[in-house]
């Protein structure tokens, strides 16, 4: 049976696709925008079926037409709005309609069409900032989120869960670090690209990388947030929140050290006090790890890639990337 991907063309979503087909899977991939030309020419070579479909995942009849190009035993709902403060004040009527009633569009399509799993992608937003900062983030952890992203990402987990109590269907709502990496780019619908990103995007082109200082949270490779996913949508008795991460808090300057040694050369420092910095900070405040127990008991899955290693990877892909 095939698993069925919201917001295909997405940084997250192109992640799993890949690695599905890679492994043989049959997949059927929704989005309102076409997959990327890169990412249909690399996925046509891999071993698995891609069924690529173009419809909006709020709409119930887009996401029907979606489940009938073939019998689907597990869905990813990859499908959002990760907004920034310009688009909470814009449109804040779309990140909420995308964000939580197209988490319910989605759950209500998959008990239509018998689905036996749905994995719901929040993120650590959800935590928000706390007073003091704890050794790690734990799923029981008070959520306080502060802004729409985080707020409507919370709502969506809630409503999610109560539902999935209601009808039976197995759902999880795994919680992602900080993703960079393989994939990313500007879709429109991201309104703030990682550090690593605008980093690495700096370094190749020349441009002298000056950060702002310091903020150090959860960072976490792309590679390892899909096989994370992956892992939930094989274990439909992993039901309710999850962290996904790299269990570890870093920050702009690791990263740039990291990349440093891929990249003799680079020219990096924190800006000076009345210097533009060049790379906008991911984390409002420092925000430490997640933890990353509940995952690993519940589907075996841990991260692999550090930060050395994932920021050679993040700058070999972005010197080949055409999207």
């Amino acid at each position: 049976m095939a698993l069925l991907v919201t917001g295909a063309s997405g940084f997250v979503a192109l992640n799993v696709v890949e690695a599905l087909l890679t492994r043989g899977e049959e997949v059927v991939a929704l989005d309102a925008r076409p997959l990327p030309p890169m990412a249909a020419t690399l996925f046509a070579a891999l071993p698995g079926r891609l069924h690529a479909v173009v419809g909006d995942a709020t709409r119930a009849e887009d996401l029907d037409a979606a489940f009938a190009r073939a019998p689907v035993r597990a869905v990813l709902h990859a499908a959002a709005v990760t907004a920034g403060t310009a688009r909470e004040r814009a449109d804040p009527g779309t990140v909420a309609a995308v964000n939580l009633g197209g988490s319910i569009a989605c759950f209500a399509a998959a008990l239509r069409a018998g689905a036996e799993r749905l994995v719901a992608p929040s993120s650590g937003a959800v935590y928000g900032v706390p007073d003091t900062v704890p050794d790690l983030f734990r799923e029981d952890d008070p959520a306080r989120p502060t802004a729409l992203y985080g707020i409507t990402k919370l709502a969506a987990e809630q409503a999610l869960l109560r539902l999935a109590s209601l009808e039976g269907l197995s759902v999880a709502a795994p919680r992602l670090g900080g993703i960079y990496g393989r994939w990313e780019h500007p879709t429109g619908l991201r309104d703030t690209l990682s550090p690593p990103f605008e980093i690495t995007a700096q370094a190749l082109s020349g441009t002298p990388v000056r950060l702002a200082g310091a903020r150090r949270g959860d960072q976490v490779h792309a590679a390892d947030i899909a096989a994370g996913l992956i892992a939930l949508l094989d274990t439909p008795v992993a039901r309710g929140v999850f962290n996904i991460g790299s269990g570890e808090a870093t920050g702009p300057e690791e990263y740039c050290a990291a990349l440093a040694r891929a990249l003799p050369g680079l020219d990096w420092r924190v800006a000076e006090p009345g210097e533009a910095a060049t790379v906008t900070g991911r984390f409002p405040a420092d925000r430490p790890a997640l933890s990353l127990d509940r995952m690993a008991q519940a589907t075996g899955w841990r991260p692999r890639i550090g930060l050395e290693e994932g920021a050679a990877l993040t700058l070999a892909w972005m010197r080949d990337a055409r999207l």
